[in-house]
């Protein structure tokens, strides 16, 4: 009986070893898996574009700039009014210690009653006709003199519009060369943006550009590149290219800030992958690239884009799937769930 203890001994404890094994296995857990979407890395072609930002002009615009110290009496219009040339837009004070407003309608009211005076002195053969000349030049001059004093009081617009901007109160103590306001047409508007010389070579004039104004929640405006400056600023280094633009809808406020996308050149036979896909660390571009079921990081040199997609210059070949979403998730040689191959789960 002694002898027979070990062999049963040994048996048993052989099963007990194979129960706790095949326990194990069953309980094994499957590293997780990060759902991604992945696409193709392959050749393509798009169109190099560039923005540049200006300011939204009326085709018609002026800036109303006050040439006297003095303070704004009335403002008879609030911005978004439209206006007609000619219209007074604010008054200054006519009396105050900088004007000659008076003074210069004193002198033209007493010129004006003497030429009149002195004509029919004339017509009666009491004055010569030299008399009568020297106080209708006198007339002409005090008449001059009082309007340009009346355009440093009354502020008018020089042209039909919109009132764009209206940066004063009825109050407020202006000064000289301060802006008052800008009027403009806002039917059809113009911006003027300043190109890089390394992109003027592509561009002329009947272009179409993509305006899109900032705070219009997007809404994108087709415009027409008017003209191009054949030399550059001599400060800037830019030259200054002129956008015309159909504005009957209103989209591009008169005085704002817009965007011109330009389109310069098409990019042919370039291996793309999209914006998506591209994570940048430090400087350095990467991607995802997968090896089976395993996500694998990859450094990549990358080149222009077009807004969609990046032109890979190198580290990546053609055909190679890449993780567009989900890489946030990822480290390298992380299993993945594809969720949007054909038969995946979605």
């Amino acid at each position: 009986m002694k002898r027979m203890t070990v062999p049963i001994l040994s048996l048993i404890l052989i099963f007990l070893a194979g129960c706790g094994g095949s326990n194990a296995n069953e309980n094994a857990v499957e590293p997780e898996r990060i759902a991604v979407e992945t696409t193709i890395a392959d050749y393509g072609s798009f169109v190099v574009s560039k923005s540049y930002s200006g300011t939204v002009r009326g085709i018609e615009h002026a800036e109303l700039i006050a040439k006297l110290a003095e303070t704004v009496k009335k403002v008879n219009v609030r911005e978004g009014d439209r206006v007609k040339a000619g219209e007074v837009i604010l008054e200054l004070d006519e009396g105050g210690p900088s004007s000659q407003f008076h003074q210069a309608e004193a002198v033209y009211e007493n010129s004006r009653k003497l030429l009149q005076k002195y004509r029919n002195l004339y017509e009666e053969g009491a004055v010569s006709e030299n008399d009568l000349n020297r106080v209708e030049t006198d007339f002409e001059v005090a008449k001059a003199n009082y309007r340009a004093a009346k355009e440093l009081v009354y502020v008018i617009s020089p042209i039909d519009g919109e009132v764009a901007a209206l940066n004063v109160n009825e109050g407020d103590q202006a000064y000289v060369g301060q802006h008052l306001a800008t009027v403009g047409r806002r039917d059809s508007v113009r911006i003027e943006i300043g190109v890089d010389p390394g992109d003027v070579d592509y561009i002329e004039a009947g272009d179409t550009v993509e305006i899109t104004m900032q705070g219009a929640g997007g809404k994108k405006v087709s415009g027409v590149i008017k003209g191009v400056a054949r030399s550059a600023d001599p400060e800037t280094r830019a030259f200054s290219v002129e956008i015309v633009a159909d504005n009957r809808e209103g989209t591009l406020k008169v005085g704002g800030l817009a965007t011109a996308r330009i389109g310069l050149y098409r990019l042919k036979d370039a291996l793309l992958v999209p914006i998506e896909a591209v994570l940048i660390q430090r400087g350095i571009p990467k991607i995802f690239k997968l090896e089976a079921d395993t996500a694998r990081s990859v450094e990549i040199e990358i080149g222009r884009s077009d807004g969609e997609n990046y032109e890979v210059l190198s580290g990546l070949e053609p055909g190679t799937e890449v993780v567009v979403l989900g890489k946030a998730f990822l480290d390298d040689g992380m299993l993945v769930n594809v969720t949007n191959r054909e038969g995946e789960a979605q």
